[in-house]
């Protein structure tokens, strides 16, 4: 899977999806990722090369960010955007060879 089991309560609320997370993007059950509208509805299929970075804050811990991606390049990407000008009032994004798209509820 695309989002392995990851260990902590960020990890968990992650996997449970944007209601638990505030992040708009789930596995496919494979080895893809969907990103989700505002709704929690499938907006799109990220295709090879696209990578993810989001936060979430389980209060009163600080946010934990998570990268990864639909395959190799796209982890790389994604962790390659993990500075503070690329995630400039986002906090949930998409990164693939067009730049950094903030997700839904993840800033602008």
């Amino acid at each position: 899977s695309a989002l392995p089991a990851l260990a902590g309560r960020a990890g968990r609320a992650l996997l449970r999806g944007p209601k638990a997370s505030g992040v708009f993007v789930r596995s496919t059950g494979g080895d893809g990722l969907v990103s989700l509208d505002g709704d929690g509805r499938t907006a799109g299929r990220l295709g090879p090369g696209t990578g993810v970075v989001a936060a979430t804050r389980l209060a009163p811990s600080a946010p934990v960010w998570f990268v990864t991606g639909v395959d190799r390049r796209g982890i790389r990407r994604a962790a390659e955007a993990l500075t503070a000008p690329a995630l400039a009032h986002k906090s949930a994004a998409v990164v693939g060879a067009g730049g950094v798209q903030a997700l839904p509820g993840g800033g602008r």
